[in-house]
């Protein structure tokens, strides 16, 4: 049994179009634990707890056993290339937006970051 501290950690994948089976789907193939919650009235969004240790790794099912995962930096990466969706982690800069390349709206050094907005 692991003695592991795990964190929740939230997150929500934003799209225009959104299949939550498809990424229920997704997530258990890579045995990452989650909890999605998506309700038809808000369709382009879907709500995923996670958990994750102190170094920023998902919790994944090892035949009932938690043990960390990949960075959930990694997984909202993955996310996005998957479903071409914007995922929005908490302690994970957003990677991108839904269709635009990856990179692309990431500010570089000087260039503002958090904070700024309109």
């Amino acid at each position: 049994m692991s003695s592991e501290t795990w964190n929740r950690t939230e997150a929500v994948i934003v799209a225009a179009a959104l299949e939550p089976l498809d990424v229920a789907s997704h997530l258990a193939a890579a045995a990452v634990v989650a909890r999605l919650e998506w309700y038809p009235s808000t369709e382009h969004l879907l709500s995923v707890s996670l958990l994750t240790d102190a170094a920023g790794r998902v919790a994944r099912n090892a035949d009932g056993v938690l043990e960390p995962g990949p960075a959930a930096a990694d997984l909202a990466d993955a996310l996005t290339e998957a479903f071409d969706v914007d995922v929005l982690m908490e302690g994970v800069p957003a990677r991108r937006v839904a269709g635009e390349a990856a990179g692309a709206g990431e500010a570089g050094p000087g260039e503002g970051g958090a904070g700024e907005g309109g």
